[in-house]
């Protein structure tokens, strides 16, 4: 991924995303094949994905990231009301994780 080979990042990353026993990457190696798929303007994957991630693993510590991801998916889509409906989910998280500082 970041050698900006995005085509043969999902095609590798691809096995790494799956649910497995002893797959302890599936995070991190779902999260790089969304951001693949957004890379090469393949926005319905990267939003499958993205959306995914959000559904299967919702306390991952990264979920900041996916939710940035996912919003500048919608925008890409020209999915505005989703992409402005993230983008409160996202201002929400901030003013959270801010009162608990």
């Amino acid at each position: 991924y970041e050698q900006g080979s995005y085509d043969l990042a999902i095609e590798l990353l691809r096995p790494l995303s799956r649910e497995e026993k002893g797959n302890p990457y599936v995070q991190y190696a779902s999260f790089l094949y969304a951001l693949s798929a957004f890379q090469i303007q393949d926005y319905n994957l990267a939003k499958n994905m993205f959306l995914q991630i959000k559904d299967k693993y919702p306390r991952w510590k990264n979920m900041p990231e996916v939710n940035y991801g996912l919003t500048n998916t919608y925008y890409a889509m020209a999915n505005f009301e989703q992409a402005l409906s993230m983008t409160g989910e996202i201002l929400t998280d901030e003013r959270q994780n801010e009162s608990l500082r």
